[in-house]
């Protein structure tokens, strides 16, 4: 519970503070991706003519645009991937999604004068790229921030991000996983347990 609270509050720093604006050009490598995303959240977080439902929208589009869900979801949902079927698959990456935005959505208001910087990237294997950012905002510390950015048939997209060390991806997995475990393990229990917690927060 601790590390989930920790995991939350980082990546409050960083996902709390990003929705697209439009893009003009797709970006072409890893890096591009993510000062890309980076720089489109940085204008939303300077527009005080956006409405919460408008910020909600902007990034739900943006999740939609540069992270691969299916990559993702696979991970999260660990060994009950292998046993869902394709429709629980498609429902669950959806769902996840609408829970990543509503999770963050209500507190965009609190990050203002955040900055963004790509320090570094490195290579894991033929087909990722860990891009290292610093984020940070007026009056809070630091963040370090890793994201995995992997090639696609599509392009790139990102499919991780740590946050000071701690897996985002790896969190979710843990507190689904405790879900899982106490109704038997079946995915059709989670996607509704979601939903529940995305309608109520709505």
């Amino acid at each position: 519970m601790v590390l989930r609270r920790l995991a939350f509050s980082a990546l409050g720093l960083l996902l709390l503070a990003l929705a697209p604006a439009p893009r003009i050009l797709a970006a072409t490598d890893a890096s591009g991706v993510v000062t890309d995303f980076g720089d489109r959240a940085l204008k939303m977080l300077n527009d005080p003519g956006l409405s919460d439902s408008e910020r909600r929208k902007r990034f739900h589009a943006l999740l939609d645009e540069d992270f691969d869900f299916d990559i993702v979801s696979r991970f999260v949902l660990g060994r009950y991937w292998q046993g869902a079927s394709d429709a629980e698959r498609r429902d669950f990456a959806a769902v996840f999604k609408d829970y990543v935005v509503q999770s963050y959505a209500n507190r965009f208001n609190e990050f203002s004068d955040t900055s963004f910087r790509v320090i570094g990237e490195r290579a894991e294997g033929d087909t990722n790229t860990v891009v290292r950012t610093d984020v940070s905002r007026k009056g809070g510390a630091p963040a370090k921030v890793d994201w995995r950015v992997t090639k696609v048939t599509t392009g790139y997209k990102i499919t991780e991000v740590s946050i000071d060390g701690i897996s985002m991806s790896l969190t979710h997995r843990q507190e689904f996983a405790s879900i899982m475990e106490k109704n038997g393990g079946h995915v059709s229990d989670l996607i509704a347990a979601l939903r529940s917690k995305v309608s109520s927060a709505q």
